[in-house]
């Protein structure tokens, strides 16, 4: 069964997900902990921008497609802090002491404090794709990519979880994007340059 998780983006820095500058691999090791505990290889995570978002940015994000990923791996923390590739991206801020996943040090970063711990953690999972689109805030309305599609995202915080076998119109949406866009090309976050510590991340 692969399934698509939809959500409302809160904050778009570039710090989850994050895209590395080649747009070789899109990750979200950190917020999101439910969807990181669920998704699996194959299965796409979809973010759409919100009012905060909007009200943050200054921009009009509502029903804005910020990305969409489809899942290549999922990797623990320690696999993704010692993975020569994916090592020194601004995300891969965790490891355990000792590799044993219990206890973990939060290297010093300018987007999560030692408050966020806690919920990061609570899913030893890191999301990897290297199939995705990353907009920021370039990215389309729905309406613009049509009106059959305007029950994906998911009101207020958590996620929608959809079947793709078994929902055609969370399929149509996938299928519409592989068609229509380039893949692997990215831009700017929403909120570039900002670097201070986020909002407390949704479930």
């Amino acid at each position: 069964m692969t399934n698509l998780f939809s959500y409302t983006m809160k904050d778009d820095t570039g710090f989850a997900p994050h895209v590395d500058p080649t747009c070789r691999y899109l990750s979200l090791a950190c917020c999101k902990p439910r969807i990181r505990e669920s998704a699996n290889d194959k299965d796409w995570v979809v973010g759409f921008g919100g009012k905060e978002l909007s009200d943050k940015s200054g921009r009009n994000m509502v029903h804005r497609l910020v990305y969409a990923a489809r899942i290549s791996k999922v990797l623990d923390f320690d696999s993704y802090h010692s993975n020569p590739t994916l090592s020194g991206r601004v995300d891969n801020i965790y490891h355990s002491v000792d590799q044993k996943g219990k206890e973990w040090i939060q290297t010093s970063n300018p987007y999560h404090s030692k408050k966020n711990v806690m919920k990061d953690t609570k899913a030893n999972r890191v999301l990897i794709s290297d199939h995705f689109l990353y907009f920021g805030s370039s990215g389309p309305k729905l309406e613009e990519i049509g009106s059959q599609f305007s029950q994906l995202p998911k009101k207020g915080p958590n996620h929608k979880k959809l079947d793709l076998e078994r929902d055609a119109v969370a399929k149509l949406f996938v299928d519409h994007l592989e068609r229509s866009f380039a893949f692997n090309k990215c831009s700017s976050p929403t909120e570039e340059g900002r670097r201070k510590h986020c909002d407390d991340c949704d479930p």
